[in-house]
């Protein structure tokens, strides 16, 4: 049986990190939430193909050769002359971004020649930026809507308070859910969409349906990421917590992302590409899975910048 393809659609960016606290030495590294996502699906062996515009500067050949080195394919890849997107990332932050978009690879017309690979079977987005940022969103919106019937789709809320206000991001999250097989979220995230809400319970209302007669698609699982605290596996009629391995922490940027290609790799490894397959996994399943990744994400936390472990850091 062929492994499914993970592809992972959207922003491909160069991270700035501040490497003293005045600002003055920056170090560029890969970056982009879904770019780091299938940097860390290819490390730890799923067949990957990353999906979205690269730039022909230097910043660009940075990206394709991180690709390469990570065993992502990128030949379904557009490019542009248009400089490649940076985001700074100041000295210390967690995960405090401040992006670079106008007139970049983000926001290229290229999107417009973005196709999605005949052998997709899982297809992975993160909400952070080329999926809330017009005119390409509703690009990547389509083709994500067009992969409904014929992948699995795993989505990352992720989402970025610099880039959008909450209720725009809201009215597209909405939509996500309603395509949305896995949805991955931190308790940060559902704290920003919703103040004071109860993050398991919110997840628990989303995978349920209303009354018996509700057919509106929902997430099949959600995917509940609680930094230290670990993560929470929420189906209808499941809760699973799996605890965070404790590590010296150097910073969590590319954190989630290690904690989504690890899901995503998960999933190909066992040929998950179809809501049935997804629907037949067990708890212990999810437990593994989800204790898997949690290490994956722990393992990023100790490194600077988005760095995901390869496969037999894991073993």
């Amino acid at each position: 049986m062929t492994t499914p393809r993970v592809v992972c659609m959207g922003e491909a960016l160069i991270d700035l990190l501040a490497t003293d606290p005045d600002g003055r030495t920056w170090r560029a590294v890969p970056g982009g939430a879904p770019y780091n996502a299938a940097v860390a699906a290819g490390r730890l062996g799923a067949p990957t193909t990353f999906l979205g515009v690269l730039s022909d500067d230097q910043f660009g050949d940075m990206l394709r050769s991180h690709l390469a080195a990570s065993l992502v394919d990128h030949a379904h890849c557009p490019t542009t002359s248009e400089p490649t997107t940076v985001a700074l990332v100041a000295h210390g932050a967690d995960g405090d971004f401040t992006f670079h978009v106008a007139g970049t690879t983000t926001t290229s017309s290229r999107v417009n020649d973005l196709h999605l690979p005949s052998d997709v079977g899982i297809l992975h987005v993160s909400g952070s930026v080329s999926m809330v940022i017009e005119p390409v969103a509703s690009r990547f919106e389509g083709l994500l809507a067009a992969a409904q019937h014929r992948a699995l789709i795993h989505v990352d809320a992720n989402p970025r308070p610099r880039i959008i206000a909450r209720d725009r991001y809201l009215r597209r999250f909405n939509h996500w859910l309603g395509i949305a097989d896995v949805l991955k979220i931190s308790t940060d995230d559902i704290e920003w969409m919703s103040p004071g809400a109860d993050a398991v319970e919110t997840a628990r209302h989303w995978v349920t349906p209303a009354d018996d007669d509700d057919d509106t698609h929902r997430p099949g699982v959600i995917l509940l990421t609680r930094g230290a605290q670990g993560a929470t596996v929420i189906r209808e009629d499941q809760v699973i917590d799996v605890p965070a391995p404790k590590v010296d922490v150097v910073d969590t940027v590319g954190a989630g992302d290690s904690f989504a290609g690890a899901v995503l790799a998960a999933l190909a490894a066992h040929h998950i590409a179809s809501r049935d397959a997804l629907d037949r996994l067990d708890g212990h399943w999810w437990r593994t899975a989800a204790t898997y990744a949690a290490k994956a994400a722990s393992i990023a936390c100790t490194r600077a910048g988005a760095d995901p472990p390869r496969r037999g850091e894991l073993t």
